[in-house]
Formats: C-alpha cells, sequence, structure tokens
C-alpha cells in the first residue's frame, strides 16, 4: 500500500547494479595564482557502467577533494563552494579535505560539475602543487550500498596541478580602473599588505608594449592604505593598458597588477547657454572636451574686444553662472580660450 503524500524511488533502493561513479575531468581555470587571488576548480563526474536500469541510492558514494596540505592554495569553507548541488559536504580544516556525500539517488549517464573557489596565500618562491580528487563507494558499515556498483577503480583517481606565484613585496585589493567621462580614467586600490615598498609607479599604453608614467605616489605604509589617480591624457574611443609598479627600498621594480580600461568615444565638443537675451547673468555648459577638467572662457564684443575673462569653468558638469555687471547692452561672443573645437556662442545683453 502507498502512502499518500510520500514519494518512494523504488529503482533507488539497495539493489544489484553495476553503476560506475566516475571521474571526467579535474582542472583548474587559471594555471598560477598569487597571493590573494583566485582561481576555480573544476571537477567534472559521471554515473556510468553498464546497467540502464541503475539509480544509486543517496548517500552510498562520494567524492573527495584533498587541496595542498601545507595550504599552499586554500579554500576557506563551504562558502567557497560556487556549485556543489547533489552532494551534502563536509570540510576538515585540519586536513583542507572537502568530502561530499551523494545527497540523492543518482541514474546511469547522469553527470555533472563541482565548482570550488581556492585562494592563493604567501609563498617565498614559485611552486607548483596538485589537487587530488577521489571517488569512494561506502561501505554498508556506514549505510552505504556497494552492491548497487560495479566500481572501476582507474577512474575514481584524477588531480591536477596550480602554480602558487612567489609573493609580491605589496597586495593590492579592492582594483577598480573606470573610464567616469568622455577623456578621464580613474584608477583606484587599496594596500593590504606592504613588505617592501618605496614608490608605486602608474604607468600606461596604447598598445601594451611601450608604457609611459602617469603618476609616481609614495608607497610604504606597512597597515595599507588607499590610493587614487586620475588620468586626463586618454583620448575618447580608444583603450589604455594600464599598469602598477612597486618599487622597493632599494631601487628595484617589479610588475604588481596590470589591466584595461575602455575610454568611450566623446561626445562633439559644444557649448549652452541661456537665456539669450540676458540681463543680469548668463548659463554656460561646456561639453565633450578631452583631456580637460576645467576651461577658461572670454567675453568679446561686436569690436573683437575682450570685457571678461572667466577662468577655471568645469568640463562637463551643471550649468556655470557667469555675472553680466559692469558690461553695456549690446552685442557679445563667449568662445572657450585655446580651443578651437567648441563653436562660439553669441548673445544679446540688454538693461536690466
Amino acid at each position: 500500500m502507498a502512502l499518500a503524500g510520500i514519494s518512494i524511488d523504488l529503482a533507488a533502493q539497495c539493489n544489484a547494479h553495476k553503476a560506475d561513479p566516475q571521474l571526467t575531468g579535474v582542472a583548474f581555470t587559471k594555471a598560477m595564482v598569487g597571493e590573494q587571488d583566485d582561481a576555480i576548480l573544476q571537477v567534472g563526474w559521471a554515473m556510468g557502467g553498464g546497467d540502464p536500469t541503475a539509480v544509486v541510492p543517496s548517500g552510498s558514494w562520494r567524492i573527495q577533494i584533498s587541496l595542498p596540505a601545507s595550504g599552499s592554495y586554500v579554500a576557506e569553507g563551504m562558502q567557497d563552494f560556487l556549485d556543489g548541488s547533489g552532494f551534502d559536504w563536509t570540510y576538515d580544516d585540519e586536513s583542507r579535505t572537502l568530502n561530499g556525500i551523494s545527497a540523492k539517488s543518482h541514474k546511469w549517464t547522469e553527470s555533472g560539475t563541482i565548482k570550488l573557489k581556492v585562494r592563493g596565500t604567501y609563498s617565498e618562491k614559485d611552486k607548483t602543487l596538485g589537487t587530488q580528487v577521489n571517488i569512494f563507494v561506502v561501505s554498508k558499515a556506514f549505510g552505504g550500498c556497494p552492491e548497487s556498483f560495479n566500481n572501476q577503480i582507474a577512474n575514481d583517481y584524477l588531480s591536477a596541478k596550480l602554480t602558487l606565484r612567489k609573493a609580491a613585496p605589496l597586495v593590492l585589493s579592492d582594483i577598480s580602473a573606470a573610464n567616469v567621462s568622455c577623456g578621464k580614467v580613474e584608477l583606484s586600490w587599496n594596500t593590504i599588505t606592504v613588505r617592501n615598498s618605496s614608490k608605486l609607479i602608474i604607468q600606461r599604453s596604447e598598445d601594451g608594449k611601450k608604457f609611459i608614467s602617469v603618476s609616481t605616489l609614495t608607497s610604504g605604509r606597512p597597515d595599507g592604505a588607499e590610493y587614487a589617480v586620475t588620468d586626463l591624457d586618454v583620448i575618447g574611443g580608444k583603450s589604455y593598458t594600464y599598469r602598477i609598479i612597486n618599487e622597493d627600498e632599494e631601487g628595484q621594480q617589479e610588475m604588481i597588477r596590470e589591466f584595461m580600461v575602455d575610454v568611450e568615444k566623446c561626445k562633439e565638443a559644444m557649448m549652452d547657454l541661456f537665456p539669450n537675451p540676458a540681463n543680469e547673468s548668463i548659463y554656460v555648459q561646456i561639453s565633450g572636451i578631452e583631456n580637460k577638467e576645467t576651461v577658461n572662457l572670454k567675453i568679446i564684443n561686436s569690436k573683437g574686444e575682450c570685457v571678461r575673462v572667466v577662468e577655471k569653468v568645469m568640463v562637463n558638469a551643471s550649468h556655470h553662472e557667469i555675472r553680466l555687471n559692469g558690461i553695456a547692452p549690446g552685442i557679445y561672443t563667449v568662445l572657450v580660450i585655446d580651443n578651437e573645437k567648441v563653436t562660439p556662442k553669441k548673445f544679446i545683453k540688454i538693461d536690466n
């Protein structure tokens, strides 16, 4: 008699099958990581064997992932699983092993991929270490069902290697490199570990080969610090490679990080002006000028004479107010000093 509301997979009971759980691949997404860098370990598995009717019950087999006992790269427990579905996982920090016991019944030809994030730790030199992955059939004494399997141990073991890079003289975090507007790139980062650093040199390249210096910052605070650099010497529509170079106390230089930034194509340089006619003030907005945060304006009369200079008007910002006190009624032109790309604007000054 079947009980209402309870579903029983009779095929998954402990019956004699010829199931063969096997590893189909073990690999890291990177060949090398540095201190605090991440890589993903991907473990592929499948339920093989020669019995198309095979359905092995949950709790009858397990996968074990053994990370290097030295802790050269680590997983920090369950939170580092990106995908471990189908298994109940436990983590032993002392042995640095993760054990996943099957949490559901698995049918013939069923497969999946386990994804685990690992993180590089401190190392005094480059070294390559392996991670081992094994499949085990759970014995009857521990609640398993060995009669469901015809397990071939030849496909129960695979390993993958990951190289840990020699620790850098400093460790960066929260790195941001963004094109914030036409002709403007902002770089920012934190140092969280500083061992031997005197200066940080920021370089830029258009082709990824020839680099020029953008800025040099004082470094060396052992407890870390926040840094920011603004680069205005870029052209809209291009891509640039940036890199951060550490210079230690002895003057030796080492590249710490390299990244790319795409700079948006600049809109047409233009000026917006209102009201027109005007009496007490005009409001001017300048946009689309590359490589500048501010510009200087001048107002000329119908005779070509300069009647006022307005300094440090922000580019790509809100409208800037220019007071017209002391300027006689008439027709005037506003233009950007030393920039012919911005079309001048005329306005009429009227009496109050």
